[in-house]
């Protein structure tokens, strides 16, 4: 009876450690998902800070089939955006806040999306050297409720894909509106 009672002890030590460490696993994963599984892409814009932050502003009214803004108040704006064709998720759509530091950074954190349940990140606008350009770094967050093999990578490959188009045209945007200005100036002091 001893023997028996201390396997019992011991099976049920173990049971008790498998559980806290699964527990622990899955705090530790919701607290490090940014870690895990953020992108982060940069980059250099020939433009002032003011001008790469509009830029990004106009960006929510860009593809109005795609993005629609419901609320905007000071600093302040509810964007609800579908993106087609997800692999492996089929349509995603999300509604998500994006609150300004006027032309320094804009987080933006989801409200609700009928597939994802992270969604989350930042655009930082740092000037450089004499303020006629910035470093632009977009870092998103992301993850979806789906539960297959791979869903790690693909949703990385994805967001990836999505924050390059968004820099590239946040750089074409800046880049357009302060060449439109030099020539506006050219003509002036000529």
């Amino acid at each position: 009876m001893p023997v028996t009672n201390k396997i019992v002890r011991i099976i049920c030590a173990t049971a008790v450690s498998a559980t806290v460490s699964i527990s622990t696993a899955g705090i530790l994963r919701a607290e490090s998902h940014k870690e895990m599984t953020g992108v982060v892409s940069k980059v250099v814009v020939k433009a002032t800070p003011k001008e790469v932050f509009d830029a990004i502003r106009t960006y929510r009214k860009a593809e109005p089939l795609k993005r629609k803004v419901l609320e905007e108040k000071k600093n302040c704006t509810t964007i609800k955006e579908t993106f087609p064709s997800v692999p492996m998720l089929g349509d995603v759509e999300c509604t998500y806040q994006e609150t300004e530091e006027p032309y320094s950074r804009i987080d933006f954190q989801l409200l609700s999306s009928n597939k994802l349940k992270i969604f989350e990140g930042n655009w930082q606008i740092s000037p450089m050297g004499d303020g006629k350009t910035t470093l632009v770094k977009l870092t998103s967050f992301l993850d979806s409720e789906a539960n297959v093999p791979g869903k790690d990578f693909l949703q990385h490959l994805q967001t990836h894909q999505d924050i390059h188009k968004r820099l590239n045209y946040v750089k074409r945007i800046a880049e357009g509106e302060e060449r439109e200005e030099e020539a506006k100036n050219a003509k002036g002091s000529g």
